[in-house]
């Protein structure tokens, strides 16, 4: 048999097979060939040469990445609290506010008591405090009282008498306000008065008036009643008074 092989053996044979040998070798090698980091230039791959999730935690060597290779991807736990600063310096005192509006009025209600009788003919004054009670009596100081240090404006008087004033009679109340220091009782009418005149068949107790009058500061203020009873009327006692006005302030 193997004579009758090499008997149809030529050379054109054997180079042909010799051939086709080498070459399916060659391609057996080239595919088994591993491809290493010496393969690679240096700085030549990115990342679009790597696919995407291929890489784990065993392809990186261990703590040879930083904080810079995460661009705040990943955050550490939350730090504790800073220590206290320390307070600041005291700011500036602000500018003055704007003066308030004034508030409002108030009432002052006083009286008069212990009044005598007043003969036919005759006027009986007697003198009160703006703000409370007193007995008559002879003198103005116990009764008066000084107007603070501002304006004041004084109005709406109110008054009335105990007893019903008789035919004949008459009673007027009056605010008096006038200069500093001077505690005379003026003969002028007051600033703000009003008057109870008896008339037949009606019980005469009570007048008001709607005037006001501003007060300087210091001035001494009172109130004042007289009682006048006509020549051919009978004698007449009011008993006792009483009054309530609305002070203010001014500016």
């Amino acid at each position: 048999m193997m004579r009758r092989f090499r008997s149809q053996m030529s050379y054109a044979n054997v180079v042909a097979s010799l051939a086709l040998f080498l070459a399916l070798g060659g391609t057996s090698f080239a595919a088994v060939k591993l491809i290493t980091g010496k393969n690679v230039k240096d700085s030549s791959l990115t990342g679009r040469d790597i696919r995407n999730g291929t890489l784990t935690g065993g392809d990186v060597r261990d703590k040879s990445l930083t904080a810079r290779d995460f661009k705040g991807s990943i955050q550490g736990a939350k730090g504790d609290p800073g220590a206290t600063g320390t307070a600041g310096q005291q700011g500036l005192i602000g500018a003055t506010g704007a003066t308030g509006a004034n508030g409002a009025g108030g009432v002052f209600a006083g009286g008069v008591s212990g009044l005598s009788a007043t003969s036919p003919g005759g006027t009986s004054v007697a003198r009160g405090p703006v703000n409370g009670t007193a007995t008559s009596g002879p003198g103005l100081i116990p009764f008066s009282a000084l107007s603070p240090g501002r304006p004041i404006r004084v109005r709406d008087l109110s008054a009335d008498v105990v007893t019903d004033v008789t035919v004949g009679s008459s009673v007027t109340i009056e605010f008096i306000a006038h200069a500093p220091s001077d505690y005379a009782d003026p003969a002028d009418p007051g600033a703000v008065s009003c008057t109870i005149t008896g008339t037949a068949g009606s019980d005469d107790k009570r007048c008001s008036s709607s005037a006001s009058v501003v007060v300087d500061p210091g001035s001494v203020i009172f109130m004042r009643l007289t009682t006048t009873v006509a020549v051919a009327a009978p004698a007449f006692n009011p008993t006792a008074a009483h009054w309530g006005i609305t002070v203010e302030p001014v500016g």
